[in-house]
């Protein structure tokens, strides 16, 4: 990276891909603290610490495959859920209560897009930049793009 982008360039790239993980590490604790206050009533610090402590175990280790089980159980109870939130909506509203709100609500709302789209960016943040960083670690260049593309993305 550092012949594609300079030693400046190269330190820079790697700050910015810290600092975001770093934001959006917080930004899920905050996260799980405020979600888990709302559901248990316990102090706030209570669900930092219980959610900080093993992230800090974990993040020593150099091999957590073994929390890929845990992985998929998660994504299986997220798309659990998903499914009954759409069957629940099917069971419980008119379709012409649906066609209703279509008609009266436009498909999209120029005023809150920027906010909507910068919610699904940051929510995909995370996985396409860890998946195209572990594909690019073999071609230079590619990582570079991969960089400059991120950088450019979250520019104002």
């Amino acid at each position: 990276m550092q012949r594609s982008l300079g030693a400046a360039g190269e330190y820079l790239s790697i700050a910015s891909i810290v600092v975001s993980a770093w934001g959006s590490c917080i930004a899920y604790i905050l996260f799980i603290k405020d979600n888990c206050h709302k559901l248990f009533g316990w102090p706030d610090y209570t669900w930092v610490l219980i959610a900080g402590v093993p992230l800090l175990v974990l993040s020593i280790l150099d091999d957590v495959r073994f929390l890929a089980p845990i992985s998929v159980f998660g994504l299986g109870c997220a798309f659990a859920f998903a499914c009954l939130v759409v069957a629940e909506f099917f069971i419980h509203v008119d379709g012409q209560a649906i066609h209703a709100f279509f008609n009266e609500q436009p498909v999209v709302q120029w005023e809150s897009l920027p906010l909507a789209m910068s919610i699904a960016a940051f929510c995909n943040e995370g996985m396409r930049t860890v998946t195209a960083l572990g594909q690019a670690l073999h071609s230079e260049l590619l990582l570079s793009l991969i960089i400059l593309t991120y950088r450019y993305r979250h520019i104002d």
